[in-house]
């Protein structure tokens, strides 16, 4: 009976078997956000990455031979927005950091023709990225370009 007595109370975990169970799993589970914090990070760099792209490919339909039909801004900014057919593609909305991206043109002052642009914007996940009308699309570093084409 003694025997049958001391069966019964062994059965089941101690606490610390739990204990050491349950930091395995929370150690795990650590380690598998950290990783979705990294991938989230990179699909984000992705998505500027193809939304620069696609101000592009709008930028060369919208082409007329001798300009882009985008307004000129003073210092050699530009103003995608006003343009039909990638205007939409500057709010920012569309952007993971609500941030429309900068946009530099060859023109000098207000109202000049823009026959060369460049597009950049900071990634989430550090540096930045441009494209420009010379087909160029790089990495463009943490400091912004001054000028037409992507540096």
């Amino acid at each position: 009976m003694t025997i049958l007595k001391n069966k019964i109370n062994n059965s089941g975990f101690t606490l610390i078997e739990l204990l050491v169970v349950i930091s395995i799993i929370a150690l795990l589970s650590s380690i598998i956000l950290s990783a979705l914090s990294s991938a989230r990070l990179k699909a984000q760099d992705s998505k500027v990455k193809s939304q620069l792209m696609n101000m592009r490919n709008a930028a060369g339909l919208a082409y007329t031979g001798t300009d882009y039909g985008v307004a000129a801004l003073a210092g050699n900014k530009c103003d995608f927005t006003g343009n039909a057919s990638f205007g939409g593609l500057m709010t920012t909305s569309n952007w993971p950091d609500k941030t429309a991206p900068d946009c530099y043109s060859n023109a000098t002052s207000s109202g000049d023709k823009i026959t060369a642009w460049s597009i950049w914007h900071s990634l989430p996940n550090g540096g930045g990225w441009c494209v420009d009308s010379a087909i160029n699309s790089k990495a463009g570093g943490a400091a912004k370009p001054s000028a037409a084409i992507c540096p």
